[in-house]
């Protein structure tokens, strides 16, 4: 484990690439803070103190958070999948290439719409009631009950 100020020592901008592609494939600040020899704390710390640290960390969490993006999508339309079958023919093995569709998953398209469209497809609906006294007065006084006031 290296404290900041030897972290600092070691040329840390040529460990901005490390830092990309970690967070690219998903690593965590702790992950990546772990590979780097560094504390949490320490490893935020450097991403102030050492130039373009930050911009090679979001960047990368911008790839990663792209890809599930886009697999998010493709589940929630579906999707072709290139794949082979093998058989057995006359003693010998046969591969055949073959093209699956992947049915869509509906609730991957809920989650999609529901933070895309919200508006639309969102859980929750406001409903404005207006001034809920004298809707209530109103109700009361049909009902033939006297108002406490």
């Amino acid at each position: 484990m290296h404290t900041l100020d030897e972290f600092l020592e070691l040329k840390p901008t040529s460990y901005l690439p490390l830092v990309a592609r970690m967070a690219g494939k998903g690593g965590t600040h702790a992950e990546i803070a772990a590979a780097l020899g560094l504390t949490l704390a320490d490893f935020g710390e450097a991403r102030t103190l050492v130039e373009g640290f930050d911009e090679a960390l979001k960047l990368g969490e911008r790839y990663a958070d792209d890809r599930v993006e886009n697999a998010l999508y493709q589940s929630a339309v579906g999707y072709h999948l290139d794949t082979e079958k093998v058989f057995h023919n006359k003693g010998g093995i046969v591969r055949a290439p073959t093209r699956e569709f992947i049915k869509p998953d509906v609730t991957a398209a809920k989650f999609w719409l529901v933070n895309r469209r919200s508006d639309d497809w969102a859980d929750k609906q406001q409903v404005d009631v207006g001034d809920y006294g004298a809707m209530l007065r109103a109700a009361l006084a049909k009902a033939g009950v006297e108002d406490a006031d």
